[in-house]
């Protein structure tokens, strides 16, 4: 799969916060996470979640819209009728 580079600043105190991160990582695990494996890793991830998110808020607007049709009102609010005898 071809590459591409994706290129961000990040404040000085962050940076601190990934290397420490990735230094007590690497104590534990006994493995080396490189700053592009952790940040690749996180940002898959969040991907991940959010494309689940879309998926459900879709699929739910969906079933919703559905709703509205079967019940014979578009924006599903039922219409009031005053019944003069």
């Amino acid at each position: 799969m071809a590459t591409r580079t994706l290129a961000f600043q990040v404040s000085e105190e962050l940076l601190q916060r990934i290397k420490t991160f990735l230094a007590k990582y690497e104590q534990i695990y006994h493995h080396k996470l490189s700053q592009k494996e952790f940040l690749v890793r996180i940002i898959e991830r969040e991907l991940d979640e959010a494309e689940k998110d879309y998926e459900r808020i879709t699929t739910e607007q969906a079933a919703e819209e559905n709703a509205d049709v079967d019940s014979g009102e578009p924006d599903g609010t039922e219409m009031e009728v005053d019944a003069q005898y």
